[in-house]
């Protein structure tokens, strides 16, 4: 079953929507967002859209994240419990590790799209 295509301003439904959140940011989007952005287990394995290749659309990756998203270190402070247990097993480490390439990914392509 396919989920519901998403039109402008709606949220489009994900496999992960009901997996365990793994890291919480609190206030990561700042003024523009809900408060917490909450990261589930397997969404940086699946696509923001049909026509993305990314789980995130450039704009959607919170600055909270661009900043503390450089090592796994870095984002320790914001797992959850469930999600220190995860990223502990070498599944986890594997997807915190696609998260944080992502994540820089993301980051070189912020920094080209300004230096334009």
């Amino acid at each position: 079953m396919q989920p519901p295509s998403s039109k402008a301003g709606q949220k489009q439904a994900r496999p992960s929507d009901n997996n365990d959140v793994l890291l919480i940011l609190p206030n990561a989007l700042g003024k523009k967002g809900p408060p917490d952005w909450k990261y589930r287990q397997g969404r940086v394995y699946e696509k923001a859209a049909k026509t993305l290749t990314t789980p995130w659309q450039l704009k959607q990756f919170p600055p909270k994240l661009l900043k503390n998203g450089i090592s796994a270190e870095a984002l320790q402070p914001f797992f959850t419990p469930v999600g220190a247990t995860y990223f502990a097993t070498e599944t986890g480490r594997a997807e915190l590790n696609k998260l944080l390439d992502e994540t820089q990914t993301a980051r070189t392509h912020i920094a080209k799209r300004e230096a334009k």
